[in-house]
């Protein structure tokens, strides 16, 4: 379902879909946050996988934990759209088609943006676990992720994020 919602008159904008709470409706942002007019920016979960289906999964559970999230099927699309000046942290596979998470961390790093990195993967191994958190990464979490580890993981990066 797609829905278009009016913010203060001033701007509007599509979002995945809407959570029902008691007496408001609270508009989950999955994936589109151009053209909002805030006065501090909400921090944003970027969420880079090339499985459809896990990132539908990661976006729903962090809409649900009241996290906005953005989404990237591949590396080049996520760095092709990145902003390093919205805060927030980056949920980035391992295992991605073109570019690998790794070679993502290296290309922030080197462009001088100190984005909070949480690697998730199913095809983890200890050298690249090791690699991806000497280099900065907050944590490396093995898919099926458990939802309070995650939770917890991205709630550190986003306060290290805010610190920096």
């Amino acid at each position: 379902m797609k829905v278009t919602v009016r913010l203060q008159g001033r701007a509007s904008q599509e979002c995945g879909h809407v959570v029902k709470r008691a007496k408001y409706i609270e508009i989950c942002i999955v994936g589109c946050i151009a053209g909002v007019f805030v006065s501090r920016t909400p921090p944003t979960v970027f969420i880079v996988d090339d499985d459809a289906d896990v990132r539908r999964a990661l976006a729903r559970l962090l809409c649900a934990a009241r996290y906005v999230t953005r989404c990237f099927g591949s590396a080049a699309e996520f760095l092709a759209h990145h902003d390093p000046t919205v805060p927030g942290c980056l949920l980035l596979d391992l295992a991605l088609p073109g570019l690998s998470g790794l070679q993502v961390q290296d290309a922030l790093r080197e462009s001088g943006c100190e984005r909070a990195i949480i690697f998730i993967t199913g095809q983890g191994d200890m050298p690249s676990s090791v690699r991806a958190l000497k280099r900065g990464a907050v944590d490396f979490i093995s898919k099926p992720a458990d939802e309070p580890e995650l939770v917890a993981a991205i709630r550190a990066a986003i306060a290290l994020d805010r610190a920096t």
